[in-house]
């Protein structure tokens, strides 16, 4: 037991230690408290979706920018290696199908992308105004009749070799498709044959 004085001196008052918490003081304010708590608790189940539908949202697009990165990457390669392909014939080192040299270097530069199927990387080669090869799969792409005009070259002239490149966009999160509408990243690499 501790003594107190009362302020206006007049009588002593003997609190023991947990008497004030009794009091109708010291109750209003645990109940108080313990409703701060409680709302703290309301508040963050009401914001906790929010930002993990944020956090998620950011992820896939950072998945959405480093596959158009790669698809990108792979397509330059693919017009790199075109360049380094026309003008050769096959006695000096050019190959009886060039487009099968595209699509390999494509698909060397693939990284995490799918090449095969329909959702793998759709390669598209139009040489000039001829009628272009593709679309088809990287991992199956062969020029057909363009094969001659790539081995040819331009001649003397230039001669613009247009490489394109698609992938689906794939967004799936917990099996739902967000870009089910059939979103398509696409890329186009123009080269000049001389």
């Amino acid at each position: 037991m501790k003594k107190v004085n009362d302020l206006r001196g007049q009588a002593a008052v003997f609190r023991s230690a947990g008497a004030d918490s009794l009091s109708l003081c010291g109750r209003l304010r645990t109940w108080l408290h313990s409703r701060e708590r409680g709302q703290a608790i309301v508040e963050f189940a009401f914001v906790i979706p929010i930002l993990l539908l944020v956090l998620l949202a950011i992820f896939e697009l950072g998945i959405f920018l480093l596959n158009y990165q790669t698809l990108t990457q792979a397509v330059n390669q693919g017009g790199v290696r075109i360049q380094q392909l026309s003008g050769l014939p096959v006695s000096s080192g050019g190959t009886s199908d060039p487009c099968a040299d595209i699509a390999t270097a494509v698909i060397g530069s693939a990284g995490n992308l799918g090449t095969t199927g329909n959702n793998g990387i759709q390669l598209t080669l139009t040489v000039g105004s001829n009628t272009p090869a593709g679309p088809s799969p990287a991992a199956s792409f062969s020029c057909g009749n363009l094969a001659s005009a790539v081995q040819a070259g331009g001649g003397g002239t230039s001669i613009p070799v247009i490489v394109t490149g698609t992938y689906p966009c794939m967004a799936l999160t917990y099996g739902f498709n967000f870009a089910a509408n059939g979103c398509q990243m696409k890329v186009t690499v123009q080269e000049l044959m001389q």
